[in-house]
């Protein structure tokens, strides 16, 4: 799959930005058990939606909790504005 190269904007700044904003917590440290963000899977061709509830089942967790700084890339990744964002994960996709 060929993934375009050439948006709009710099990764590296918002990036930055949204560790300062969302610091080292991950899904499952969200204050609030509302935690909704929507992203897609480039690795299985599938939307990724990043909750509480997930990030805290033990069957798939490994998946689900991630840090928020890298669910709010993987939601901004709209090949338009800003290069996608890519994680591998222990079972290697």
């Amino acid at each position: 799959m060929q993934i375009s190269t050439k948006s709009q904007f710099d990764r590296q700044i918002l990036d930055s930005k949204l560790l300062d904003v969302m610091g080292n917590y991950n899904v499952k440290d969200a204050l609030s058990d509302e935690v909704f963000i929507v992203s897609y899977s480039y690795n299985y061709a599938e939307p990724r939606f990043y909750t509480k509830t997930n990030a805290n089942d033990k069957a798939i967790k490994i998946d689900y909790d991630v840090s928020l700084d890298f669910a709010a890339k993987a939601s901004s990744a709209s090949p338009l504005f800003f290069d996608p964002v890519f994680r591998s994960t222990m079972r290697g996709k």
